[in-house]
């Protein structure tokens, strides 16, 4: 997987029955749309990451950083959470 789309975050959760939202706040599914794209350019040979960052100011790549770290950490949270209360266990 190298993009994490929010469709994608959708069908894991799916998946794996994790009745969570996908997001720890809706509001900051921008950020994912937006790292993913850039990503995507980088990768792709259409923008350069000194191109990327220098159009924007450093406090606002700390938002974004922080943004997408929160719900990276959410998401493990959910996974702790699904292990820990042996939510992946079948039902006879």
């Amino acid at each position: 997987m190298q993009n994490i789309w929010l469709d994608t975050l959708e069908q894991i959760f799916g998946v794996f029955g994790i009745a969570k939202p996908i997001m720890y706040d809706l509001t900051k599914s921008g950020y994912i749309r937006e790292v993913v794209e850039a990503r995507n350019n980088i990768a792709h040979g259409e923008d350069s990451p000194l191109v990327y960052g220098s159009l924007k100011r450093s406090s606002d790549l700390q938002q974004v950083f922080d943004a997408i770290r929160s719900e990276a950490f959410y998401i493990l949270g959910c996974f702790d959470e699904y292990l820990t209360t042996s939510a992946y266990k079948m039902v006879p």
